[in-house]
């Protein structure tokens, strides 16, 4: 039941579908973050989205859960890298999720410390950086070429509390 891949969707599209949930199902911007390859499209480095992937916890988590059944939503499934229950919303467009790839992603640390852009919060380049690294599949692969040529001059380095971070290069 995981997400089609091989769709490939306008992000104007699904970023409308977010800010839908947070208008009609009162997701709580403060309690989700947009994970994966949406800062990507934000960015400019890739062109459209399979999905959105979002960690959401407390009400907003439970909200997601209440709807999932509803005849716009398709259900849950079980994630493929984490096991955790995926709530999967308008078609399998957007994903809720309580947990990201790894202990290294912690749900709380991942909110609090996005990046906040336009009234949503998005998981940093670096972030998906490393969770792309950690997964290696080959889509990640070529995301990460995609990062590396458009971030040339850039190096992703690691800072003491082990959060990834984009420096100049010394």
């Amino acid at each position: 039941m995981a997400v089609d891949r091989s769709a490939a969707y306008d992000g104007v599209l699904l970023y409308k579908l977010v800010w839908r949930l947070v208008r009609d199902h009162r997701f709580d911007p403060n309690d989700f973050v947009l994970v994966g390859s949406a800062r990507l499209w934000l960015e400019g480095i890739v062109g459209r989205l399979a999905d959105i992937d979002i960690v959401a916890r407390n009400e907003t988590w439970e909200r997601a859960q209440k709807i999932a059944h509803n005849y716009l939503h398709n259900g849950t499934y079980s994630g493929e890298n984490t096991g955790a229950p995926v709530v999967q919303l308008y078609g399998k467009r957007i994903d809720v999720c309580p947990s990201w790839v790894g202990d290294r992603f912690d749900a709380d640390e991942l909110i609090d410390h996005a990046d906040v852009i336009s009234g949503l919060r998005h998981m940093s380049v670096a972030d998906v950086v490393a969770y792309k690294r950690k997964l290696g599949r080959p889509k990640d692969r070529q995301d990460l070429a995609r990062i590396r040529s458009r971030t040339a001059g850039l190096a992703i380095t690691e800072l003491p509390d082990r959060r990834p971070a984009l420096s100049v290069p010394g």
